[in-house]
């Protein structure tokens, strides 16, 4: 059996591997081939799986080798150096690797396998002297290395499936993870403030130092630390390529991404993200792997020896890229509460607004399913009502249903930009002036393009700012003066006002009806109210905010009803509990209450309900939580394991009873 037929038919280098493994046999004096040998040779291969793998535990590959190499047994025999890797004698079990793989090959009839596999087979075949020595001499995790390696391989790999073979155009949605989407969507929008009509890698690169987080920033900062290369700010580098790549093009909306809008290097580049995240079993594309992909393609010249000017050694950089441990966002198809289960989820998060979620349930579904309005916004609410009813919650509560996670809310208080000078602060200063590419909102878009945008007592915004969401509100788009356009069309916009909300509880009783008719009539009259307070009111605050152009950008108006008695019943026992399981998980307490204790904190809370819901976790604290940490402080040497809440006979006081 010859060594031969593995350079033929291994998915690498063969010229390359050869060279390696006879590289590694002479520096050992060997006089046969061992599977030490061959591991060793395959670690050696500059884009080779088995050399990543080791990389990402954080550990130098020659350290591996030399540990390989020191386990290889040496006779100092005076037989002649092995010269060549024809007919060059093997160890009994690299003929058993050598004669499994020809076993499987012809079995299967496959003339290829992959480096993936190959490992698994070889790595079965090692000693468990060697690993040992892996282990304890370099350090590496040997069941990590493994991870996912076996052999004989398994038919149905992880597949990506990158372009429509139709259309030719990308499946962003399928084959790339949220990362990639987002990255995506800043490449879009790049090729929208360059004026360029194909995509480049050189739109790619700036797209991938803008999104944030920035792999490709953060590597480019780790390798100039302590060098004497100097760069810039990204936002400096950024800024200069942009300045040197853009063309006098007015183009409003980006291409689609087809193979035939691409270059062919920033098609290569896609391709090799795909053959990355298919040899780590995965079946989306994140940022990672574009990055990695673009760092490979580039670094041995083309673009790469352009930001040479800059103190960019993408071959330097590329050891971070390819250790860098990517964080694992969660799938929308996995984190994301079922179409059937939303109303449900929604009333466990939402007390006591159930004709608001029937409001905006609808759109929701809407959106779910995946039916966008192009041009527009994913879409527009505004919440007004009391303050502490519960806007600020359901936004959240939307952020968690609609994204997978309240992370995903981008909260801007519009009080903070109530001066005309806050203009730049909110979309960010020309160039040259204090703020440039610091707006809260465009930069929110550029970090958070898919999210929803709560814009908090936006009666609060300057006329300048209120003009400027205007056309957010209808475009879903902005210019930002230190980049492209940012987009907003994948996010639901969210505005709250506390205007009118004294004489707007005279719906109250009218918005709560369960004919839909009634309720239609409700919501167009509500309309045509605010309407009419905008032309007639004589708050000048009022006619601004209520003047038609912004009203007829609103899909939904939802008013937000005052708590009565049962909802504070409610909200305090989501309060109490909280409160209970953090006293179980902290201090090892077993906490039990009577539920008069919650009527006793309804009660208060209705007398102050001018305060909403927020006077329910103030009482909470008071009545509840004060004396716990009272009765605690009192009995220190007690060993107690569980705690009862009571309420006195006059109900005026929380008693507290520990248990042994």
């Amino acid at each position: 059996m010859s060594l031969q037929l593995i350079f033929h038919m291994l998915e690498v280098d063969g010229n390359t591997f050869q060279e390696n493994i006879l590289g590694i046999v002479v520096e050992t004096g060997s006089e046969r081939i061992e599977t030490e040998h061959v591991l060793a040779g395959l670690i050696r291969l500059p884009d080779g799986f088995a050399r990543k793998r080791i990389i990402r535990q954080k550990i130098e590959t020659e350290n591996v080798i030399e540990v390989l190499k020191s386990s290889v047994e040496n006779t100092q025999s005076m037989l002649p150096a092995i010269s060549s890797l024809v007919d060059a004698p093997l160890s009994p079990k690299m003929e058993d690797v050598i004669q499994k793989l020809s076993d499987w090959t012809s079995t299967e009839g496959e003339k290829i396998v992959k480096e993936r596999a190959f490992l698994g087979l070889l790595a079965a075949a090692l000693n468990e002297e060697t690993i040992e020595a892996l282990t304890e001499y370099a350090f590496l995790n040997w069941e990590t290395f493994l991870e996912g390696l076996c052999w004989p391989p398994i038919q149905t790999e992880n597949t990506v499936e990158l372009w429509d073979e139709k259309s030719s155009e990308l499946l962003a949605d399928s084959a790339l993870d949220k990362s990639g989407r987002r990255l995506v969507g800043a490449l879009e929008a790049e090729i929208v403030g360059l004026g360029l009509r194909k995509y480049t890698i050189e739109a790619l690169f700036i797209a991938l130092l803008s999104i944030r987080p920035s792999i490709l920033e953060e590597a480019i900062r780790t390798h100039i630390a302590g060098s004497d290369a100097y760069v810039g700010s990204a936002n400096d580098l950024v800024l200069e390529l942009r300045n040197r790549i853009s063309r006098p093009r007015n183009i409003k909306e980006a291409p689609k991404i087809l193979k035939s809008t691409c270059d062919d290097r920033l098609t290569a580049v896609f391709e090799n993200a795909v053959d990355i995240a298919r040899d780590d079993r995965k079946n989306r594309i994140s940022v990672r792997d574009i990055t990695e992909a673009f760092v490979r393609k580039e670094m041995k010249g083309g673009f790469g020896n352009q930001i040479k000017a800059f103190g960019i050694d993408l071959e330097k950089i590329s050891y971070f890229i390819e250790s860098y441990t990517e964080e694992k966002e969660a799938e929308d198809d996995n984190a994301l509460t079922p179409l059937d289960k939303l109303e449900e989820r929604f009333e466990e998060m939402i007390i006591g607004q159930n004709h608001a979620i029937e409001r905006i349930l609808p759109l929701i579904k809407r959106l779910r399913f995946g039916y966008r309005r192009p041009g527009k916004p994913a879409g527009v609410f505004m919440f007004m009502g009391p303050s502490g009813t519960g806007k600020t919650q359901m936004a959240k509560a939307l952020a968690e249903i609609l994204y997978g996670s309240v992370d995903n809310l981008v909260m801007l208080e519009m009080g903070q930009f109530g001066t005309k000078e806050s203009k730049s602060m909110f979309i960010g200063a020309s160039p040259g002036y204090v703020g440039y590419g610091e707006g809260k909102l465009t930069n929110a878009l550029r970090d958070n393009p898919e999210s929803v945008i709560l814009f908090d007592e936006v009666e609060k915004a300057h006329p300048l700012v209120f003009d400027v969401l205007l056309r957010f509100l209808d475009e879903g788009k902005i210019d930002d003066p230190a980049g492209p356009v940012r987009d907003g069309s994948k996010c639901l916009i969210v505005l709250t006002s506390n205007f009118l909300a004294d004489e707007l509880s005279k719906y109250e009783e009218k918005m709560e009806s369960t004919d839909k008719k009634s309720q239609e009539e409700f919501y167009r009259d509500l309309r045509n109210e605010l309407l009419n307070q905008g032309k007639t009111g004589d708050d000048v605050k009022i006619q601004r905010f209520f003047r038609p152009e912004f009203i007829f950008r609103i899909d939904e108006i939802v008013l937000f009803r005052s708590f009565d008695y049962e909802d504070y019943v409610k909200i305090a026992e989501i309060s109490l509990n909280n409160e209970v399981k953090y006293v179980n998980e902290n201090f090892d307490y077993l906490v039990s209450y009577d539920k008069e204790i919650l009527e006793k904190i309804a009660d208060e809370s209705v007398v102050r309900k001018n305060e909403g819901a927020r006077v329910v976790n103030r009482l909470v604290n008071v009545l509840v939580v004060n004396p716990i940490i009272d009765y605690l402080a009192s009995h220190p040497n007690n060993e107690l394991s569980s705690l009862h809440l009571s309420i006195s006979e006059d109900f005026e006081e929380i008693k507290v009873e520990g248990k042994s």
